[in-house]
């Protein structure tokens, strides 16, 4: 059995593709919490992407190497409303596309995987994956194994070797660190923009 992991930019068209290429194919969709999902690519952008990034997100990029302290205390917004805005409206676009698309395409070879239950319980997460493509629930040895590697996480590792000092600051692959970079403006559009998805996959729950 192989598999591959990849994002997905171009929401359920990606998924007729799929179908096509590989018509008996298992598909594990993973859905993130948009806001998260958004801050990730703003730190990709901001890291090794900038000229993904138009005239004014780059002012604020280089106002955040300057001086960093006033965003991090979300007195500054790492974003500009227009970019947050579309990235928001993106996310819930390719998600809501992809679900549709993989449930109707794939059927019961299609599997809904939410990333914050992979970090809360990986172990038990994996076991009901493994045991939808039918490889078996794994032993102690696998489980063990498992737990040593939710331990790492080379993609902060990595940008923790950039030449940025301001990585250092920013969240990679944690669940919720929107929560203490986004201003109460930045959470505000989001919602707007996106809060139907939010709501639709359980992310506007009281945490």
């Amino acid at each position: 059995m192989v598999g591959d992991k990849s994002p997905n930019e171009n929401g359920a068209q990606a998924i007729h593709w799929l179908a096509a290429v590989y018509p008996d194919a298992h598909l594990l969709y993973i859905v993130r919490d948009g806001r998260d999902t958004v801050l990730s690519k703003r730190v990709q952008a901001f890291i090794d992407q900038p000229q993904t990034l138009g005239w004014a997100d780059r002012r604020v990029r280089q106002a955040f190497i300057q001086e960093p302290q006033p965003f991090i205390e979300r007195r500054r917004s790492l974003f500009t409303p227009s970019w947050l805005e579309a990235a928001a409206k993106s996310w819930a676009h390719n998600v809501e596309g992809s679900v549709a698309a993989g449930r109707e395409l794939f059927g019961d070879r299609f599997a809904l995987v939410r990333y914050e239950a992979l970090l809360a319980e990986p172990y038990r997460s994996l076991t009901g994956l493994w045991t939808f493509l039918g490889v078996g629930p794994g032993d102690a040895a696998l489980e063990a194994e498992v737990e040593k590697e939710t331990r790492s996480n080379p993609e902060a590792d990595w940008h923790g070797s950039s030449a940025f000092a301001f990585v250092q600051l920013l969240p990679r692959g944690v669940h919720g660190g929107w929560r203490d970079l986004y201003t109460t403006a930045d959470a505000q559009l989001f919602e707007r923009a996106a809060g139907n998805t939010l709501q639709h996959f359980d992310y506007l729950r009281p945490s």
